[in-house]
């Protein structure tokens, strides 16, 4: 299966954001190594502790530390790390419920972000290689083992979440708490915006219907 992600990607400062966005629900006193799916230019070195013993995995050489895999051929760095991070990759995956498999026998937690289709419909879809709604994604992750830790945080260009297993305190509780008043902030945008573009909605798994 050919990759849609392709070597002449230019890489924003959008997604050194996203990363910073990502590390600040963690706990990195008790954190000491991190896998980094998809590293690219390694945007999150920046953001992590010196201490954290870091991996940047990506199917393309993008730094000198670049572990190469290639996720679609079902390739993967075999080695046990506290947290995975997976900023911007899930979509890019085309055996998903294998790959979160595989994630399950290297790590006890995993952060990651995901565009579903229901919250960011104004998304161009042509390089996606998947389309999972919350539940159905959900669903694969607790199926591999996981549970959902943080609630998901709706940003308005795209769902921040984290699933963990066997306990493990790697999670910024204080961070989370102050977050959880503010998860609908996007989805009361996105959804106001296209309320006169259609009639339906499927919403984390139900339908809505309204008249124009």
């Amino acid at each position: 299966m050919e990759n849609t992600w392709k070597d002449n990607y230019e890489y924003l400062d959008f997604y050194k954001e996203r990363y910073k966005f990502m590390s600040s629900f963690l706990n990195f006193e008790k954190i000491e190594s991190i896998m980094d799916l998809g590293a690219g230019p390694e945007f999150l070195r920046e953001f992590i502790p010196v201490k954290c013993k870091y991996y940047p995995v990506d199917y393309l050489k993008k730094t000198e530390n670049t572990i190469i895999r290639d996720f679609n051929k079902g390739e993967f760095f075999e080695e046990k790390v506290d947290v995975i991070f997976a900023g911007g990759l899930l979509e890019y995956i085309y055996n998903l419920p294998d790959f979160i498999k595989k994630i399950n026998k290297y790590t006890n937690c995993i952060i990651a972000t995901y565009r579903f289709p229901e919250l960011y419909p104004e998304l161009n879809r042509d390089i996606l290689v998947n389309h999972y709604s919350q539940k159905e994604l959900f669903n694969i992750f607790k199926k591999a083992g996981f549970k959902l830790t943080l609630k998901p945080i709706y940003n308005k260009d795209f769902t921040v979440f984290i699933f963990t297993k066997n306990n493990c305190s790697f999670v910024n509780k204080k961070r989370i708490f102050r977050f959880n008043h503010r998860n609908l902030f996007s989805i009361e945008n996105k959804l106001s915006n296209n309320l006169k573009k259609q009639k339906t909605l499927t919403f984390l798994g139900v339908k809505i219907t309204w008249k124009v």
